[in-house]
């Protein structure tokens, strides 16, 4: 609309608008800005209505991933620059727009923009295509359009063909003196996709369908002496009289609109049951089918949020969710079970028979796997088990036995292992072995850990810094639960520098160990650097804008996004000042605003700590008027962040910092003490979102804990699900490590060692199952189709062994 009166707002320069006949309403596909792994993009939001001058806040749905980044390096980066989605028979296109910013021209974002296929079945929820994702309309192919292409909001269909007009520009995005031109590409109608048989042939059968009635018509490909039949299924699988693949007429050439016959009958039968179409091909392909009608295929809900491990002491309370989707043909019904049996409301157990089931007063009987059950008039899904354990929080003094003081470094992500140092010596320690010595390097006097994760095979692995007579060096242990351990001396950095590990982080695989070296930077300043265990490397990094010497990383997650601080060029009459920033896993450097703003010569702020998936950062801010003292922070991207307010109580802490995440961020904790004309004990404390900020002492203290003698002073490192911690204090005014782990009180289940494998067959054939599993005692097993229990009979053998033989598979036996 006018300038002053947009009727859209809070978006980008690009908006394509289109009528939806499935919902009646309208949709607006709209740029939006975000940040993903970093970077800031060009992304797509969705805002709909009815009520055209009345537009609410568009929501963003489609985000570039990993796998668009594939070509990319350092600041290079894919947006997505508009989508025109539309309509189309029973579903939805997309014509998405993608900007590879190969460079800066300027300050201008610059490279070619190209057309890539995306579908729907929503408007919402898209499906990139399969493969490496090649364009629907590449660049480069012609001269005038070899830079940008932008397509229409949707092609015609004329003649049995798809018209799509384009405009087609003969540079990049940054280029000049542009030459544009309209294009018009075509192709066969529905032909974005076909399945295709070759000459040995092969059949596909539909979901269930509902209300397809009439004549049933198809687009096809036979040439060549080719040939497609259909045969028409009851739900369950059975040819329906007069509709088997026998009695049907083959179609042989091409149609784009070819009616499907059987003899002398013409059209579907009638019923009001589903129905299934089952297509025969022979070197042929076959791109669409319709019916008379308006036909809803039949898709069993679809989990999008599977229920987590819960964990509780006894008498405590506990909730487990699940989220799903289904056809819209009726309300999804849920169902809860325990150790495969259906649950009832009770004074015990309540929400059963919706999303979310929460467990009052839990006791070790209820210890156990869950899992939903999640049905609709198309089938059942189940969710994935999800464990509830019962036990207690456990608080242990961590330190080597007989020394007189200790620090811990961090913990795994699972929380079975805490790292620290004891009186100059490295170890590791955990919940039911308690501490472990690491040895001593060849030659050093003296070992710090600073970080500890364990692999997929069980090895624990530690960053280790070694004293030795030619200074700090940086190492890792790699060690087994057998006693089994070795030294390694990590890479120099940048094949010359000493370092300084900080940090270590692990997917179970890859291991990533951050820190900073000693000196050689600008200014002969230390240099934040990173080893990486498949390359083998330790090498520094490029600095944000304006970044100079003194920098360093403090913090790395599980799958390689590093985080830290760095120092701003002098400014006269300024110092150069402290400001955090990530590193992604493409090698970016990207800045972070502090609580003031920008990157600052003036303000203070460093990121001490990252999520272990990378999403979410830690640390502390300076501010307006703060004068030296900082808020603990938390970055949702690197120019939000949102303050983490003081825990209540004490003596009015006014200065903190976060020093550990979880695994999404969703819970905190750090230290904070008072700070004024005096400072005030420095206290731990943990946060979320539904219980705020609370002293880690005054939690543990209401669970029964002793912690005469004890002051917590920090909390360094937390297990991925949020569950354990670790830190440093005072006890007796002696420097002490400390952890709070979860003892598990809840009876050994048996573990499965190879879970059964998704079985896809033809009509009629046979499928076989099989599962391994280990227990204390004698194993039983039961074999469950959609959550109920199976017996031997006409379809089943071995419902009670390890071994399920399904035999004569059709769709009244398809599902979990």
């Amino acid at each position: 609309d006018e300038p002053t009166n947009p009727l859209v707002t809070g978006t980008g320069d690009v908006g394509n608008f289109v009528w939806d006949f499935h919902t009646s309403q309208y949709l607006g596909y709209v740029k939006l800005n975000a940040y993903v792994d970093g970077l800031r993009r060009r992304c797509v939001a969705l805002t709909t209505t009815d009520n055209w001058p009345s537009w609410p806040a568009a929501q963003i749905i489609l985000k570039p991933d990993e796998f668009d980044d594939r070509w990319a390096t350092g600041t290079q980066k894919t947006d997505f620059y508009g989508l025109c989605a539309f309509p189309y028979e029973s579903m939805y296109i997309g014509f998405l727009w993608v900007l590879r910013v190969t460079g800066y021209v300027s300050g201008c974002q610059d490279g070619p923009i190209f057309v890539e296929l995306v579908t729907s079945r929503d408007g919402i929820h898209w499906e990139r295509q399969e493969g490496d994702r090649p364009p629907i309309l590449p660049t480069g192919v012609r001269a005038w359009d070899d830079g940008m292409v932008f397509t229409t909001q949707q092609p015609l269909v004329e003649n049995g063909q798809l018209k799509l007009y384009y405009g087609g520009i003969n540079g990049p995005h940054c280029g000049s003196n542009w030459v544009g031109n309209i294009g018009l590409a075509t192709m066969r109608k529905d032909g974005f996709a076909s399945l295709d048989a070759g000459s040995t042939g092969g059949s596909l059968v539909t979901r269930k369908l509902l209300n397809a009635a009439g004549t049933l018509r198809i687009n096809y490909s036979a040439a060549g002496g080719g040939s497609v039949q259909v045969e028409v299924q009851d739900e369950n699988g059975y040819a329906i009289p007069g509709y088997s693949q026998a009695e049907c007429t083959p179609l042989q050439g091409d149609s784009t609109d070819a009616t499907v016959t059987w003899g002398p009958i013409t059209t579907l039968p009638v019923t009001t049951a589903p129905i299934r179409l089952r297509f025969v091909l022979q070197n042929a392909s076959i791109y669409s089918f319709r019916a008379d009608g308006p036909v809803t295929a039949l898709q069993p809900p679809v989990i999008t949020q599977q229920p987590r491990l819960q964990r509780t002491p006894p008498g405590g309370n506990a909730q487990f969710t699940v989220a799903a989707v289904g056809g819209g043909i009726d309300p999804l019904s849920y169902r809860w079970q325990k150790d495969g049996d259906d649950l009832t409301d009770s004074g015990l157990y309540s929400g059963t028979e919706t999303a979310t089931l929460t467990i009052t007063s839990a006791s070790i009987d209820e210890a156990g796997s869950y899992r939903c059950r999640v049905s609709d008039a198309a089938g059942t899904t189940l969710s994935e088990t999800a464990q509830l354990q019962i036990g207690s929080y456990v608080f242990s003094e961590v330190i080597l036995p007989g020394d007189s003081a200790s620090t811990v470094g961090g913990m795994s992500a699972d929380g079975s292992v805490v790292c620290g140092t004891s009186d100059g010596q490295a170890f590791v320690w955990n919940v039911y072995d308690g501490p472990r010595d690491l040895g001593m390097p060849a030659d050093a006097t003296a070992t710090a850990a600073a970080g500890v994760g364990v692999a997929t095979d069980g090895t624990m692995v530690v960053a280790i810094n070694a004293t030795t007579p030619a200074g700090t060096e940086a190492m890792r242990w790699d060690g087994t639960t057998d006693g089994s351990a070795t030294f390694t001396s990590l890479p120099k950095m940048d094949g010359s520098q000493g370092w300084t590990a900080r940090a270590l982080g692990t997917d179970g695989n890859d291991v990533w160990i951050v820190g900073s070296s000693i000196n050689g930077g600008e200014g002969d300043g230390r240099e934040a650097g990173f080893y990486r265990q498949s390359t083998n490397r330790t090498v520094s990094t490029t600095l944000p804008t304006n970044g100079h010497d003194h920098s360093d990383f403090l913090a790395v997650s599980d799958n390689g996004t590093l985080a830290g601080q760095y120092q701003l060029s002098y400014v006269a009459p300024n110092t150069g000042g402290r400001n955090p920033f990530i590193y992604t896993k493409r090698g970016a450097a990207v800045a972070m605003n502090s609580l003031a703003g920008a990157p600052s010569a003036v303000f203070a702020s460093a990121c001490t700590a990252i999520s272990r998936d990378g999403s979410v950062q830690g640390g502390w801010s300076q501010y307006s008027g703060g004068g030296t003292r900082s808020k603990p922070v938390r970055w949702i991207d690197p120019v939000t962040l949102v303050t983490i307010p003081f825990p209540t109580g004490g003596d009015n802490d006014n200065h903190g910092e976060i020093s550990a995440l979880n695994a999404d961020g969703s819970i905190a904790a750090g230290s904070s003490c008072y700070k004024g004309t005096t400072t005030g004990p420095t206290e731990a404390f943990i946060w979320d979102a539904v219980n705020g900020t609370r002293f880690v002492a005054s939690v543990l203290t209401a669970q029964g804990c002793d912690l005469t003698g004890w002051t917590l002073q920090d909390v360094v490192g937390m297990s991925a699900d949020g569950t354990m911690f670790c830190g440093n204090g005072l006890r007796d005014g002696i420097a002490r490590g400390w952890a709070l782990a979860f003892a598990d009180a809840s009876p050994r289940t048996p573990l499965i060692t190879q879970a059964p494998q998704s079985q896809t067959v033809h009509v009629g054939e046979s499928a076989t199952f099989t599962i391994q599993a280990t227990g204390d005692s004698p194993l039983s097993y039961q074999w469950q189709f959609n959550g109920l229990d199976i017996q031997d009979g006409e379809r089943y053998a071995g419902a009670g062994a390890a071994e399920l033989l399904v035999s004569d598979a059709r769709g009244v036996i398809e599902g979990s």
